[in-house]
């Protein structure tokens, strides 16, 4: 008995000294996983929510302009005429979109760029969405710029 309690000794010895301040280091570490797991989720749900509205948006720009649209093509052609992307020398497709934000307290706080670009093979619709960002520049413009610069670079491929 004595060569085991010998034993379970120097098998407890082995395990080291007791950190006594574990406790309080897990709960510093439980409460940052904690706010990163938040911040993650916030993140995750902020995407599926913005990815539902560009869909229902493109999906609103390919009922229109699409290859089954209910409008005639004199209506499509207005709507395109009121669209068209006045500053078109630099690409040989025609873009068309529409700008928008939103303001509170006379901040911006969201802008927009949604259209389509019109290809032999069919429209490629898109849908540019810029949330307030501090020190940024969240304008309609910036929204168009990126925009335009997506496509270009998509129809260059």
């Amino acid at each position: 008995a004595q060569r085991r309690v010998a034993e379970l000794k120097k098998s407890i010895s082995s395990l080291g000294n007791i950190n006594l301040d574990a406790i309080e280091e897990f709960q510093r570490v439980n409460e940052r996983y904690t706010y990163f797991t938040d911040q993650r989720d916030d993140v995750q749900k902020a995407k599926t929510e913005l990815l539902k509205v560009i869909a229902d948006v493109t999906g609103e720009m390919e009922r229109i302009f699409g290859d089954e649209s209910a409008y005639t093509e004199e209506t499509r052609n207005n709507l395109k005429n009121v669209m068209m992307l006045e500053e078109q020398e630099d690409f040989d497709i025609p873009i068309y979109g529409k700008t928008g934000m939103g303001k509170l307290e006379g901040i911006v706080v969201d802008a927009w760029y949604t259209g389509f670009a019109e290809k032999a093979e069919g429209n490629i619709y898109f849908c540019i969405y810029l949330g307030r960002t501090d020190e940024k520049d969240v304008s309609s413009t910036a929204a168009k710029e990126i925009a335009v610069q997506i496509v270009s670079d998509y129809c260059q491929k």
